[in-house]
This record gives C-alpha cells, sequence and structure tokens, in this order.
C-alpha cells in the first residue's frame, strides 16, 4: 500500500498536476476538503473512534478541527496568492534583489500519532 501510494504521489507531482492548480484552485480543492468533512463528520468521527479508541464525542470535535484546518489552509492559499514575493535585502544592496517563492518540493512521508490521526495528517497534508 505504501509503494502505491508513493507512486502515485510522485507520478501527480512529477506531472505537473497540483502546481497547475495555482493557489485559486489550491483553495478550492482545500476548502471543498472542508465542507466535505462537515458533511460527513459524524461518519468520519466513527471510524476515528474505531480506530484508535477514544470516545465518540472527542472524535466529534476533531472532525470539527479537522475541517477547520482545511478552511484555515484554503483560505490562506486564497489570500496569499501564488506565494512570490520580494524582500529587503536591507541597506548597502540595492543593487541586489530577493525573492521568496514557495512551491511544493515533492513526495514527503508523514508518521501521526495514534490519538488524533485525521487531524495530525491533515495538519501535514493541507
Amino acid at each position: 500500500d505504501v509503494d502505491a501510494a508513493v507512486k502515485a504521489a510522485r507520478n501527480t507531482f512529477i506531472d505537473g498536476t497540483w502546481q497547475s492548480f495555482g493557489a485559486k484552485g489550491r483553495a478550492e480543492v482545500l476548502n471543498r476538503c472542508a465542507e466535505l468533512v462537515s458533511e460527513k463528520a459524524s461518519c468520519l468521527a466513527a471510524l476515528e473512534t474505531a480506530d484508535c479508541g477514544k470516545p465518540i464525542d472527542e472524535s466529534d470535535w476533531d472532525m470539527e478541527d479537522v475541517a477547520g484546518c482545511f478552511a484555515y489552509y484554503g483560505d490562506l492559499c486564497a489570500s496569499r496568492g501564488e506565494m512570490d514575493e520580494e524582500v529587503d535585502l536591507g541597506e548597502g544592496s540595492e543593487d541586489f534583489r530577493g525573492r521568496i517563492i514557495k512551491e511544493p518540493l515533492g513526495v514527503v512521508g508523514i508518521i501521526t500519532p495514534w490519538n488524533y490521526p485525521l487531524l495530525m495528517a491533515v495538519w501535514k497534508v493541507a
């Protein structure tokens, strides 16, 4: 399963699918994830409880946080645009320009703890 997931993620990264969405498109995807989590919160909470054994009330709260995390990063993506900005290099640097470009670097592996598996995964994915 891990090898198949890494291969699929790598292929998507290489073919540029995610990057081609642009900031607005990525924001739409993340905000749609927030909507879907909210719509399916009770089912996801039940799965979370079955997975890690926490009380269902806690899993219900976690799903609110999961949806909120997707929405936060979706809104951040939309408000910050393409994440390409010039920076001031300070006094004496008039002949130079500084630029920060934030872009995906590739496929990463994540490790999540047992007590908040979905929320911690979303922190890393979103």
